[in-house]
């Protein structure tokens, strides 16, 4: 099944919810935290991992079953527990709720599916199979997390220092020209040698060279 990947921000204004308490739940709740999202999980038992979120104050924990009206208030609802009907009543209440719903064991059952994701600072890269075939999704993950270093992280914070600082003084044509000068292979070898200095010294003769906006 075709999808249209997006990208979810402002988790924080609306409960985050996952329903269940083993590997799965604990993957998913992974992925929420690194998102900045406020979680909470609803399972009567949870592995070490989630106790320890728990017992350090990043997810809040319900210690219970899922019973309907567990779900109040959710923007977001993910169904991850080993039980195919305990995860069809949760996607059935977090649906007529208006809340974006996954439900682990039944993409089709889903609104969303959760990609395979690697970051570098700024930089998120995903994939995915339409849940299909998350063993597929992890081998193409991995392919990613081994061709793109630490360097890219680098090169789109300097971009977006540059941006922030000089872009709005130049024309536009100079702006475009500028960026694409440094999203290079040479400017990443440079950076994957550590080589700050040659990127200074390059950006600024780039910008030496491009015409400003005159007051």
């Amino acid at each position: 099944m075709k999808g249209y990947p997006i990208t979810l921000t402002n988790l924080q204004r609306g409960r985050c919810i996952v329903v269940g308490g083993g590997a799965v739940a604990e993957r998913k709740v992974s992925g929420l935290l690194e998102a900045g999202a406020p979680v909470e999980v609803i399972s009567p038992d949870i592995t070490p991992q989630l106790d320890a979120w728990h017992v350090a104050g990043q997810i809040t924990y319900h210690a219970e079953p899922y019973h309907r009206g567990s779900l109040t208030g959710a923007r977001l609802v993910i169904a991850a527990t080993n039980e195919h009907a305990v995860n069809a009543a949760v996607a059935d209440e977090g649906q007529a709720l208006g809340a974006l719903v996954n439900v682990a064991d039944d993409p089709a059952a889903s609104d969303f599916h959760t990609a395979g994701v690697v970051r570098r600072g700024d930089i998120t890269l995903t994939v995915s199979t339409s849940g299909g075939s998350p063993a597929l999704a992890a081998l193409m993950r991995r392919r990613l997390e081994a061709t793109f270093g630490p360097e890219y992280a680098e090169l789109a914070t300097w971009l977006r220092q540059i941006r922030d600082t000089v872009g709005p003084q130049l024309q536009p044509q100079s702006r475009t020209a500028l960026y694409r000068a440094l999203a290079t292979e040479e400017v990443l070898d440079w950076l994957r040698a550590g080589d700050h200095e040659q990127l200074a010294t390059y950006t600024d003769h780039l910008l030496s060279t491009l015409e400003r906006i005159v007051p």
